[in-house]
């Protein structure tokens, strides 16, 4: 174990955190694999949780994929008896890890579970969950090994690069073996490193609400990682958005299949992908980025054009006027609800409530409009508010800035509801501009528009 092995290939257990706290058990032998499943069976299926008279519904296995994760940081057991010798680090070693060691320990234990409804405490079957990241074997889905893969941080348009068939083949599969799909998608915002372009959290959680309804299976499970403390202040904004309330309100449920929308080469000159799925007479669509090179910025926006006439879901859950066609940047999700009903009522706007001012940003009626690239360089930004409040006027009451020309200043007016603001010099071509209100005791609210490259 550990550091006091005469020779690496004498070691059992592969630590692979400097703190010790990461260690891949050894279930390699038909001993080892019945004791640690009969000591789980007794301490968590047979027993109540300890101070209470609640039993388990099951387990969940962090950390339980086909590999291994930070193996850079091994500090023992680099080399394991059982295994031949075989180091972590090798993809030899994460087969015989799988196939022979934790793989085959999970399908003991899911086997041993079958009927735990017929013995177990309680009378109902304990479950399985193991969590795989973004690792995948087909065992999974269909080696008897779980009943819910979790999918911590998966699926994101920004993240997750062209993968939409590939995500919907899994979870189908899944399915088709009575395995859910747990997939905890975070909210990515931008695609890191140098690369252009940025998302506000909301449009980042349209984006994902957008992956979601394209590859889901009737069993996937939906989860908004933006946090996974539930004690933060800030866990319902992060983990729910105003635009699935609008979304989930409206479709019905669809097994169809996933459709190559629309593909070409953008104004970058690079190529790109839209992905989609109908639901009724409703229709998602997600554009996935194509390379690890690719930025989200303004100028990868596309015009499509629609089969009918949709209401595009905003990030804040009003929707917009019926429109034939939509652009879509790389990295981004659009759920379009048919024109031809009714639309459903806009869950973003703020209740009004008595003494306080509820502020309200109707950005249909905003110039410019969200996310709007035929900007040109001197538009005025105009809003129209539910009511007009002199707090406006406050420092920090309403900030603009450009992704290129950083934060703006300009000349501010109110007009009852009406406000203009003017920028001291012209945008720069092809930036974003993010314009933010945040009174005091008042929801802040975001419009972000490009400007003309």
């Amino acid at each position: 174990g550990w550091d006091n092995a005469a020779d690496k290939a004498d070691s059992r257990i592969p630590v692979y955190s400097p703190a010790r706290d990461r260690c891949a058990t050894n279930f390699s032998t038909p001993v080892a694999r019945a004791l640690h499943l009969e000591t789980m069976i007794s301490l968590f299926v047979e027993q109540p949780l300890t101070g209470t008279d609640i039993h388990a519904d099951g387990f969940f296995f962090d950390n339980s994929a086909n590999k291994l994760w930070n193996t850079g940081k091994l500090i023992s057991g680099g080399a394991v008896r059982e295994a031949g010798g075989l180091t972590v680090d090798s993809s030899e070693f994460h087969d015989w890890h799988w196939n022979r060691s934790l793989g085959a320990y999970l399908r003991a234990l899911h086997d041993r579970l079958a009927d735990s409804a017929a013995w177990a405490p309680g009378s109902f079957r304990r479950e399985i969950m193991i969590n795989v990241a973004n690792a995948w074997t087909d065992d999974f889905a269909t080696g008897e090994v779980c009943d819910v893969i979790f999918m911590e941080h998966q699926y994101n348009p920004v993240r997750n690069r062209d993968i939409v068939q590939q995500a919907w083949d899994r979870d189908h599969a899944a399915r088709g073996n009575g395995v859910a799909v747990f997939t905890a998608a975070k909210p990515i915002t931008e695609p890191g490193g140098d690369l252009p372009g940025t998302y506000t959290t909301a449009e980042a959680m349209l984006a994902n609400l957008a992956w979601y309804l394209v590859t889901r299976s009737p069993s996937t499970i939906f989860f908004q990682s933006g946090t996974f403390n539930a004690s933060s202040p800030d866990f319902d904004e992060l983990t729910w958005s105003p635009a699935m309330t609008t979304a989930f309100a409206a479709l019905e449920d669809s097994d169809g299949p996933v459709t190559l929308f629309s593909e070409g080469t953008d104004p970058r000159g690079r190529e790109y992908r839209v992905y989609a799925r109908s639901y009724g007479n409703h229709l998602a669509l997600v554009r996935p980025r194509i390379r690890s090179d690719e930025g989200v910025e303004a100028s990868s926006a596309v015009n499509l054009s629609l089969p009918r006439s949709f209401r595009a879901v905003l990030p804040d859950g009003r929707v917009t006027d019926p429109l034939t066609s939509l652009r879509l940047r790389s990295g981004e999700g659009a759920v379009l609800l048919d024109a031809g009903t009714d639309p459903p009522p806009q869950s973003g706007a703020l209740p009004e409530a008595p003494g306080d001012f509820a502020l309200a940003v109707d950005v249909l009626a905003s110039s410019p409009a969200a996310g709007e690239v035929d900007v040109p360089a001197e538009a005025p930004v105009r809003l129209l508010l539910s009511a007009g409040s002199p707090a406006l006027g406050a420092p920090g009451a309403l900030t603009v800035s450009g992704s290129r020309s950083g934060p703006r200043t300009g000349a501010l007016t109110v007009d009852g509801p009406r406000v203009t603001f003017v920028p001291d010099a012209p945008w720069e071509a092809g930036e974003s501009v993010r314009v933010e209100l945040d009174l005091p005791g008042n929801e802040s609210h975001v419009l972000t528009f490009w400007v003309l490259p």
